[in-house]
């Protein structure tokens, strides 16, 4: 297929953006980032990525996010004070999100990873100041640019390849995975603490809307954060030196088991897909918090988290595994059941009705494998095999 004629008129738009992001103006600038961010993101833009970087966008984005010191920016140094400090200016933390959503396309991914810019990520990422939100654009940047189109990567050449290979020295260098997974569990602990807090003074109402509003808005970032993450920690996990790297450190294990519930299911569901190595690693903890998420979840986060349990338990015990491998399964499945797993099975097929029930007969299975006798008669005396066949037969 030819590939479509640029549209001179977004041409012109584009062209106008790029002047915009270098901008003195800090709004302004901020504004015109965002909209090529929207334009590379989107799958009904009228502009490809391409005419976004022909038309200069992606190299004045580069320049704003370094400080933009010939347009009367702060200059790099400056603005990597304010990236440790956790106070980067707005339009300055658009620019890096801009960059995050043009560099998924590997058209202009090597010239991004390229610009140096990884050391202001690096910054925003790993400065304990830095707000959820801002390290969560952090995050999705460093992600986007870590891995080369095998495509690509396969017409470009060993030298492209080293680049990209050395950027991901570069990230693991700074223990990126192993940072985040920390401060993930630390905020997210001050969040819930202001959720659950007891104000002595039950009469102020308005202390207690303002203090309601400030946690839910923590929660939404912390949500963000978490997202990103968990996309991070797959895309890391496709080079064996970070998996390596977070098995050393036990960082996944840390990531889990800080997470809010339901999180911890999309996390191993991750970890699994991409590095069984990993996976195992955090098996157990992993079925305790998820064995917590069907005790506390509603059905449709039940039958997710029954389900990801269940392929992560097979998979370690598949044929083929190794002893290392279904030694992590067993003990996972111990975890959980001393955890009361059995008793929130029963539970959910109860609640569940006949989807939980298939999804929770495949894990009851799956168990009985992992965890051999014992466990298949602890099941068996809870009276889950009992409910799942009157679940399927009513």
């Amino acid at each position: 297929m030819a590939a479509r004629s640029p549209n001179p008129a977004v041409t012109a738009v584009l062209a106008k953006l790029a002047e915009a992001v270098l901008s003195s103006e800090a709004s302004q600038a901020t504004a015109a980032s965002r909209a090529i961010r929207d334009a590379a993101s989107s799958s009904s833009s009228m502009a490809t990525t391409q005419q976004i970087a022909e038309a200069g966008c992606v190299d004045a984005l580069i320049t704003a996010a370094h400080g933009n010191a010939e347009g009367g920016g702060l200059g790099l140094e400056r603005t990597l004070l304010c990236a440790i400090a956790g106070k980067l200016p707005e339009h300055t933390l658009a620019a890096i999100d801009a960059l995050a959503a043009c560099a998924t396309s590997p058209i202009v991914r090597g010239a991004i990873a390229g610009s140096g810019i990884l050391g202001m990520i690096s910054a925003v990422v790993l400065s304990p100041n830095s707000p959820p939100g801002d390290r969560a654009v952090g995050i999705r940047a460093a992600a986007s640019m870590a891995f080369d189109d095998d495509d690509v990567a396969a017409a470009a050449g060993e030298e492209r390849a080293r680049e990209f290979q050395q950027l991901r020295q570069q990230l693991l260098s700074t223990n990126v995975c192993g940072v985040v997974a920390r401060h993930v569990g630390e905020m997210w602990d001050g969040s819930a603490a202001l959720l659950m807090s007891d104000d002595d003074d039950d009469d102020d109402d308005d202390d207690d809307l303002e203090r309601l509003l400030a946690a839910a808005q923590a929660e939404v970032a912390q949500d963000t954060l978490i997202r990103a993450a968990c996309e991070a920690v797959r895309i890391f996990s496709r080079d064996p030196s970070f998996v390596e790297k977070m098995v050393e450190e036990k960082a996944a294990s840390r990531l889990l088991r800080r997470l809010p519930c339901p999180h911890a299911a999309r996390a191993l569901k991750a970890l699994a897909a991409e590095s069984p190595a990993c996976s195992d690693e955090v098996l157990s903890t992993a079925a305790i918090r998820i064995t917590q998420a069907i005790q506390h979840g509603d059905s449709t986060s039940r039958r997710e988290c029954v389900a990801t349990l269940a392929s992560a338990l097979a998979s370690a015990t598949s044929t083929g595994s190794d002893t290392t491998r279904r030694d992590a399964a067993r003990e996972a499945a111990d975890a959980a059941m001393q955890d009361g797993l059995a008793q929130s099975l029963r539970r959910a097929v109860v609640l569940g009705g006949d989807d939980t029930a298939k999804e929770v007969s495949r894990l009851v299975e799956v168990l009985s494998l992992a965890g051999g006798n014992q466990v298949a008669r602890e099941l068996s005396a809870t009276g889950v095999d009992t409910a799942i066949a009157q679940a399927l037969a009513g």
